[in-house]
């Protein structure tokens, strides 16, 4: 994305909040009437803007609801976390208003944002986002709700139309919000989404035009912009939680069954390969007993000795065919999945009954499915990935610590 689309993001994020403070000025002839108070109070010194929404309590806008309902006007109803408002939401939400008369959004908790999002969203909060939200002139009220899920708010509402993105099916939907629709005979649509738009490619954006502010003449990029970018790998790899737990597993049954580790790797990796091996040998934070475990890397003669007689390609492999037995794990670090010299240590330890761990990062390159089990870290640059393999390997030690301490 040019620099010139991110200031025009930016200005249209800047003129949505502009609005939103239009927004806490309109207080309807109707609401009024209904004795219904906005949860922002209005301000006396900007003129009041004919079209705006409100943001709501789900008490009054329920009364809202009835009042139209008695009115024979159809009332819609959607919702979404709506973090960083965009095109496509905008689009998704003038969709949804055009099915009936009036049109009011649920916007997800800050609490139920990052349940769903992550630990570092929502960008902005509950009621900014609704207020902006609100501003639309498609939107005749918005609610904040507190999820998880929306029953009793579609129950109270009742609406007679509930729009949801394209993404979802009926077979998708939660079965307590399928039924409390159903209950209140409210008519399902699920809307097709604006091509090439999403909160996490804004983010993504944004993101990348901090970093451009970050470039110095001289020092380059800054200290701050590698620290964003290693926390949003950290963030990526969350999901990697369930094969590290089970690596570790896999390590830890190796060793309390008599087993040995092997480790390799090449450059960087090879130092991470040396690193599991010592700690396991010496002690990670706990005095415990010395458990067994090689680096393959360390040994500088028979590198040598193996590189000149049978190629670089075989350094390791050869040593796994010497030390290996069935009952021992191979640990292989490699950030591109690609090494030569690992993917055939990796077939030498299949072949002698080892199970073998891999720790790669982007598509995990040649090594893929090679290894009885696999820890890819989601990231394309090899300083991150290495970052997330000793974090995991740190992970294990603590683990190996705790059972031997």
């Amino acid at each position: 994305m040019l620099v010139s689309d991110h200031r025009l993001f930016i200005t249209v994020v800047l003129q949505c909040f502009r609005s939103a403070d239009l927004l806490l000025v309109e207080v309807s002839a109707r609401t009024q009437r209904l004795g219904i108070t906005p949860l922002f109070q209005p301000r006396q010194d900007i003129e009041m803007k004919d079209s705006a929404g409100m943001v709501l309590a789900i008490e009054d806008a329920a009364l809202l609801c009835k009042q139209w309902r008695y009115n024979n006007e159809k009332v819609v109803l959607t919702n979404g976390c709506f973090d960083l408002l965009h095109a496509g939401h905008v689009a998704y939400l003038e969709q949804s208003s055009r099915l009936g008369d009036h049109l009011i959004v649920l916007v997800n908790s800050d609490e139920s944002v990052k349940e769903l999002k992550g630990p570092d969203r929502p960008v902005n909060a509950e009621f900014d986002r609704a207020s902006v939200i609100s501003a639309l002139k498609c939107v005749d009220a918005a609610v904040v709700f507190r999820g998880p899920r929306l029953i009793e708010e579609i129950t109270c509402l009742a609406p007679d139309i509930y729009t949801k993105a394209g993404d979802y099916t009926l077979e998708t939907l939660h079965p307590g919000e399928l039924l409390a629709l159903q209950q209140v005979n409210a008519y399902i649509r699920f809307l097709p989404f604006l091509p090439g738009y999403s909160t996490t490619k804004s983010i993504a954006s944004i993101g990348s035009l901090e970093s451009m502010s970050y470039k110095d003449g001289k020092d380059g990029l800054r200290f701050a912009t590698t620290l964003r970018e290693v926390r949003t790998v950290i963030e990526r790899s969350h999901s990697l939680d369930p094969v590290v737990q089970s690596t570790g597993d896999i390590l830890l049954e190796c060793l309390r069954n008599g087993g040995k580790l092997l480790t390799c790797g090449n450059g960087g990796s090879a130092a991470d390969a040396m690193h599991l091996a010592e700690e396991l040998v010496g002690r990670y934070s706990r005095n415990r007993v010395a458990l067994p475990a090689i680096s393959l890397n360390s040994d500088t003669t028979s590198i040598t000795c193996i590189g000149n007689d049978f190629g670089f390609d075989f350094i390791y492999s050869r040593a796994v065919e010497a030390l290996g037995k069935p009952g021992d794990l191979l640990v292989c670090f490699t950030t591109s999945g690609n090494s030569h010299n690992v993917l055939n240590a990796i077939d030498a330890a299949n072949q002698r009954g080892l199970k073998t761990i891999l720790l790669t990062g982007k598509d995990g390159g040649r090594a893929k499915g090679k290894a009885t089990v696999e820890v890819v870290v989601p990231s394309d640059n090899t300083a991150r990935i290495q970052e997330v393999h000793t974090m995991v390997l740190h992970q294990w030690l603590e683990r190996v610590d705790e059972a031997y301490a």
